[in-house]
């Protein structure tokens, strides 16, 4: 069961950018609770719940958009799944210059 917590703060940001509400749009709520439990010193409402194949899915799309690199700018990141999106786009990098 989602905490009030949790839900209210889905809610309530209005602040969300597209990348943020695109990941809300693709999380799990089971997977979320699942995730929170392994990783510990990550507080739950910081975890949105997609898993992981597909935010690589998501990374590949949107490597090249002006979503990627407004992520790769906007440091530091809320959520757990905007840091591993950002490290699956800098992995797939050719240059690093």
């Amino acid at each position: 069961m989602l905490s009030t917590k949790y839900t209210a703060e889905k809610q309530e940001r209005t602040d969300m950018n597209g990348i943020q509400k695109t990941l809300f749009s693709l999380s799990d709520i089971q997977y979320r609770d699942f995730q929170s439990k392994l990783i510990p010193n990550i507080i739950k409402e910081r975890i949105i719940g997609v898993r992981t194949p597909v935010l690589r899915d998501l990374a590949k799309q949107i490597k090249r958009s002006a979503e990627a690199e407004e992520l790769l700018s906007a440091l530091p990141h809320f959520y757990f799944e905007e840091n591993q999106l950002h490290s699956f786009i800098i992995s797939d990098e050719r240059d690093f210059e």
